[in-house]
């Protein structure tokens, strides 16, 4: 949660997690984008009006080093509760091992929740990896966390 803007009337409560509790893996080169992805993104609470979140390579430099699908989602005060599987997939166009910072981030007219954003890292890979995927089930209610050690 973005701290650094004026205090909001209600907490926005974006949740943003990782599939796997152990690793940043992106997912392999060619994923089929069904099933589970690298993360999930919901509401803990309703909003007041639809909230598109948009989710996108942090670093303009890096936007070739993953694919991200989809690359916006939209809220509704209707399916807030409902987790969307996002996929961020190895391109194969970077070196292995390569961090790249996602951000999710939230445009809505209910301005609890306009301008919210996440940041979380990905490591790219060889294709050659399975990443590890376990569906977490802990809901959050803080949402700015860093998959990798290293800060974003």
């Amino acid at each position: 949660w973005n701290m650094a803007r004026p205090m909001r009337p209600r907490p926005p409560f974006l949740e943003v997690a990782p599939t796997s509790s152990t690793d940043a893996n992106a997912l392999a080169q060619g994923h089929s984008y069904k099933g589970v992805g690298s993360a999930t993104v919901r509401f803990l609470e309703a909003p007041q009006s639809p909230v598109t979140v948009t989710i996108g390579v942090m670093n303009l430099e890096q936007a070739n080093a993953v694919t991200i699908v989809p690359a916006s989602i939209t809220i509704t005060p209707e399916n807030y509760a409902q987790r969307v599987h996002v996929y961020i997939v190895t391109s194969g166009n970077v070196a292995p091992e390569t961090e790249v910072a996602v951000e999710f981030l939230a445009f809505s007219a209910d301005t609890a929740v306009d301008g919210v954003s996440d940041t979380w890292t990905f490591m790219t890979h060889d294709g050659t990896l399975s990443p590890t995927v376990a569906p977490r089930n802990i809901a959050s209610t803080t949402p700015s966390k860093v998959l990798s050690s290293s800060p974003s």
